[in-house]
């Protein structure tokens, strides 16, 4: 008989143990799905995922409330289409460890319906989803496929947050919209919902005192031929909280006010001011808080006030037909005039928060040079009423598309739609300043602003003067006012 020795033992004993932890570790990376009364469930290591018989999934991050999920679509006049709606042919385990469900998605309005294929891998994080459309006959979609989400709201004290990676975040139950890479529903410093497409996705909210719902387009095609697959990827999972990096509005700081200006500016050209402010705010927008004001005189004497303003520079990150726009970490303020008047122009500033006032004049006069080849603004024509001028006195006949969201369409950029209308002698455009458009005023927050908007409406203006078009901003829209509008207006 082989006698082992304490030591040996001890050893043997540690082995068992390595191994059983790691058994354990590999049987908790791979979750499987397991039937139960309601469907199939998921389990994670901190959380779980669902899934129906029709189709209707539900993801939950630890003890939070669960997302429910759905997918659904338009089809000819904007006839509306759940999948959940639609007629199953089952629901069924594959052999790899694949929940793979099937049927046939709509029928209404008498309208041939699409068949799917619904198939949800398990992954580490949690499932992958994959749905394939195929139409049975001639129909049109109207806008692709979508998802719904949604998820109970905890009242006034509701920790959660939704975070658009990398480009805007608010409370769990305040509006949000804007496109994303990554999209996490969670709170801070914990764990969340995540979300992920096949690239850029774009979401916008549809909010209630008692839930937070949000559609999310996830599919970059508007409709496919008869014969062909219409697909959408997508991950499910539970993950941490990203740290969410967001400018700093407020300050605590000393009074103090400088500023550069250029030398020389053409006529009706932009004269901006970068202004060094430092002082005392919370809300860089609220002039009863910080104030920054320039007081102006023209080569010809006459003198006008115009505010200064905070903005956040952002860095645009292209993605087909999407821009990201990325923030930077820090504001800055500035001041920008139109120059009208050739000869000197003379600029103080005027700065003043809670401990006082600041006065900075600039050295210099900026010298405004004559453009003989500037137009000037639009105007009502001196000549005749009825028509449009520039200042100049040359016409101005508008004509142009209305292509009224800042949004890329058929494989373009905005930038590229504006360039193929000036190309074909087009010079207008109207852009909506709504909540789903370039709307500043957008935020969870009243009297708080959407830096992102402000700066793509900053390269839009710069492209205006670059392709030698002019924009009419329309300031409202009814969809602003009624039903999910009025609900996330702040």
């Amino acid at each position: 008989m082989t006698t082992v020795k304490p030591m040996c033992l001890r050893a043997f004993a540690a082995a068992l143990v390595v191994a059983g932890c790691a058994a354990l570790c590999v049987g908790a990376a791979q979750p499987a799905w397991r039937a139960t009364d309601s469907g199939f469930e998921l389990a994670l290591a901190q959380g779980a995922v669902t899934c129906d018989a029709r189709g209707r999934l539900t993801l939950r991050a630890g003890d939070q409330p669960a997302l429910e999920l759905a997918f659904f679509l338009w089809h000819g006049d904007y006839q509306y289409e759940t999948l959940a709606g639609g007629r199953p042919d089952g629901a069924a385990l594959q052999t790899d460890g694949v929940l793979r469900l099937t049927g046939l998605w709509g029928a209404r309005a008498g309208a041939p319906p699409v068949r799917y294929t619904l198939d949800l891998a398990p992954s580490d994080e949690g499932a992958e989803v994959r749905l394939a459309l195929v139409k049975t006959a001639a129909l049109r979609l109207t806008d692709g496929v979508w998802l719904s989400l949604a998820t109970r709201v905890q009242g006034d004290g509701e920790p959660r947050r939704i975070y658009l990676m990398p480009t805007a975040d608010a409370p769990l139950g305040k509006a949000v919209e804007g496109l994303f890479k990554e999209l996490y529903i969670g709170r801070e410093g914990g764990t969340a919902c995540r979300l992920r497409g096949d690239g850029v996705r774009y979401l916008r909210s549809r909010v209630s005192p008692e839930r937070h719902g949000c559609e999310i387009k996830l599919t970059k095609l508007r409709d496919v031929a008869l014969g062909e697959t219409l697909l959408v990827t997508l991950s499910l999972g539970v993950a941490p909280m990203p740290v969410i990096v967001r400018p700093a509005l407020t300050s605590r700081g000393e009074l103090a006010l400088t500023a550069q200006a250029p030398r020389t500016v053409p006529l009706y050209g932009k004269c901006e001011l970068d202004v060094a402010l430092s002082g005392t705010w919370d809300n860089p927008y609220d002039p009863e808080d910080i104030a920054l004001d320039a007081q102006v005189v023209t080569a010809s004497g006459r003198r006008y006030t115009l505010p200064g303003f905070f903005m956040v520079r952002h860095t645009v990150l292209p993605d087909a037909e999407s821009e990201l726009m990325l923030s930077e970490s820090a504001g800055q303020w500035k001041l920008r005039l139109a120059a009208t008047e050739p000869g000197p122009m003379r600029i103080s500033l005027t700065a003043r928060d809670r401990s006082g006032t600041r006065v900075f004049a600039l050295p210099q006069p900026v010298e405004v040079t004559d453009d003989r080849q500037a137009k000037g603004f639009v105007r009502v024509s001196r000549a005749d009423p009825r028509y449009l001028a520039h200042d100049n006195g040359e016409g101005y006949v508008p004509i142009g598309h209305n292509v009224p969201i800042y949004q890329g369409s058929n494989g373009m950029t905005v930038r590229q739609i504006l360039e193929k209308m000036a190309a074909h002698g087009e010079n207008w455009n109207r852009w909506w300043m709504s909540r789903s458009g370039l709307g500043i005023e957008w935020e969870p927050r009243l009297g708080w602003y959407r830096q992102d908007a402000a700066a793509k409406l900053d390269g839009l203006l710069e492209d205006a003067g670059r392709l030698g078009m002019t924009y009419m901003l329309c300031m409202d829209t009814h969809q602003d006012f009624r039903q999910d509008g009025w609900k996330a207006n702040p």
